[in-house]
């Protein structure tokens, strides 16, 4: 993590700006330490952010995954904006975002505060209806993270429909 700054508007800024992919996820995950892993690289149409995202699922344990966006500042730090969640052991200490043991589906989203305090940016988690599965996450994190031409390199997302159900 870099030692920049960001207001709570930059972060919400970042997270939702028009994204492109610039570096394709593989068509398969590969395998390493106990994860099936992915990575892809976007930048924000407008030219002005770079982002990594990353996607790994537990091979013992598919239903406990992550699927993250990080900024990548120009000096080369990273900074941790986003993570979707599946269920996994673990226990958040942050009070005002606390769910436990992590025993559900959860969002942690970067916040001003814990990066000027310099703690992990995405520390804090807050339970999610939004997904029960990860494609359903990957899904949700590419509509939220406006990833425009998600649908062309991720072959599971089904294209956004023009009437809703």
């Amino acid at each position: 993590m870099g030692n920049r700054q960001f207001t709570s508007a930059e972060i919400g800024e970042m997270i939702a700006c028009e994204k492109q992919i610039v570096d394709a996820p593989r068509s398969e995950m590969r395998e390493e330490r106990g994860f099936r892993r992915n990575q892809c690289s976007l930048k924000s149409t407008d030219g002005r952010f770079r982002f990594d995202v990353f996607i790994r699922v537990n091979s013992a344990f598919p239903e406990n995954f992550s699927v993250g966006l990080d900024f990548l500042d120009d000096d080369g730090s990273r900074t941790s904006l986003l993570r979707c969640n599946g269920p996994h052991e673990g226990t958040e200490t942050n009070s005002s975002h606390s769910i436990g043991n992590h025993a559900g589906f959860h969002i942690h989203l970067a916040t001003a505060e814990n990066i000027a305090d310099g703690l992990d940016p995405v520390r804090g988690a807050e339970r999610t209806k939004e997904y029960g599965s990860l494609d359903e996450a990957i899904s949700y994190f590419m509509k939220r993270c406006n990833v425009i031409d998600a649908f062309k390199h991720f072959k599971d997302l089904r294209e956004p429909r023009l009437f809703p159900q």
